[in-house]
């Protein structure tokens, strides 16, 4: 299962293999794909560290698109490695 707690540290993980300006490009990219089909997410902005994105306004289905589009996309930035380690964290 796939809590805030799990996608923050997915977000600090990621984070610390591509830095914080491009993990905010492909948390802007992130969100604007869930906006597709929760319009409410387009006001949702990316703070300068967007490990401390405010995870408020995201529901539960949300997080857990948000978690899998991260694994993936950074997968294929970093290595199928690193998506391999956030989907094991999810299933433990």
């Amino acid at each position: 299962m796939v809590t805030r707690d799990k996608l923050r540290k997915a977000l600090e993980r990621v984070s610390d293999f591509v830095g914080r300006t491009n993990l905010r490009f492909i948390v802007e990219r992130i969100i604007y794909d869930l906006s597709v089909t929760n319009p409410s997410l387009k006001e949702v902005e990316v703070p300068e560290d967007p490990t401390e994105l405010n995870l408020e306004r995201f529901g539960d289905e949300d997080v857990e698109r948000f978690y899998y589009l991260l694994a993936d996309i950074s997968g294929s930035l970093v290595g199928e490695f690193l998506k391999e380690e956030l989907l094991r964290e999810v299933e433990s």
